[in-house]
């Protein structure tokens, strides 16, 4: 089956938990369900049938998989890296332009504004000591550097409805992102071994190299599976305006 994902969808799904009834553990609860979801969709290095079957409390080796899942069948290298320094300009980034009323940080705001994008928004904070301080990485492992801070509770990202309408996830410094300076805090996360080198690494190779897929037997096909879609009103980008710099869905292959 494959799984269509969006982080902007936990945003919207958090926003209608808070919006409904119920006691606040119940709404906590069904919170940290969807932070396992996320976690897992963000998870790009570990074999997917291990992880699910890990949650039913089953053990599975990756070595089994033969390359079913999309993360097996890449055969990807990963190693997991401090990126403690990052986090701490991310979290800088957030707090300084979260009194902004023209430039509140949003996920897309602060992967241009880091990454040195020249964008309208970008470009009037140029003389920011931030700015462009990480432009050694792809826009899209920025993305998701920052996206692992908010599952991490380092940041926090809640939704508001602008005077138009539209339903914006702002990001705020979270209560593990005010301890973040403290001595002995640190903050890892895994990259392919093809992402920059700048970064220094922290631990061994997390994930082995796994068998050729085998030949799917003909007349099978993998089921496919995928999530509502939401309005187009909750891709709004306050950076662009509605829809304009949408967070991509992304592909799971489950198996």
């Amino acid at each position: 089956c494959v799984l269509f994902y969006r982080h902007s969808d936990k945003s919207i799904l958090e926003f209608l938990i808070d919006k409904s009834e119920g006691p606040h553990q119940m709404k906590q609860r069904q919170k940290d369900m969807i932070k396992d979801v996320v976690t897992y969709c963000q998870n790009d290095s570990d074999c997917r049938r291990s992880q699910v079957l890990r949650y039913f409390g089953e053990q599975f080796s990756p070595a089994d998989c033969h390359g079913t899942c999309d993360n097996c069948a890449r055969h990807g290298v990963f190693e997991t890296r401090d990126i403690t320094k990052e986090a701490q300009m991310i979290v800088s980034i957030v707090r300084d332009t979260s009194p902004m009323k023209t430039n509140r940080p949003t996920v897309s705001s602060v992967v241009n504004l880091w990454r040195g994008s020249m964008n309208q928004k970008s470009k009037a904070l140029s003389n920011y000591p931030w700015h462009g301080k990480g432009k050694e990485f792809s826009k899209s492992d920025a993305t998701r550097l920052v996206q692992h801070l908010v599952t991490t509770g380092i940041l926090v990202d809640k939704t508001e409805t602008t005077s138009a309408g539209y339903s914006v996830s702002y990001l705020h410094v979270g209560r593990a992102g005010n301890e973040l300076n403290r001595k002995g805090k640190q903050v890892c996360m895994k990259f392919p071994k093809s992402s920059p080198k700048s970064l220094e690494t922290s631990g061994e190779t997390s994930q082995d190299e796994f068998e050729k897929p085998k030949p799917r037997a003909k007349g099978k096909s993998r089921a496919r599976a995928t999530l509502p879609v939401m309005p187009q009103e909750f891709g709004y980008d306050s950076d662009n305006g509605p829809d304009a710099n949408k967070t991509p869905t992304m592909m799971v292959g489950v198996g």
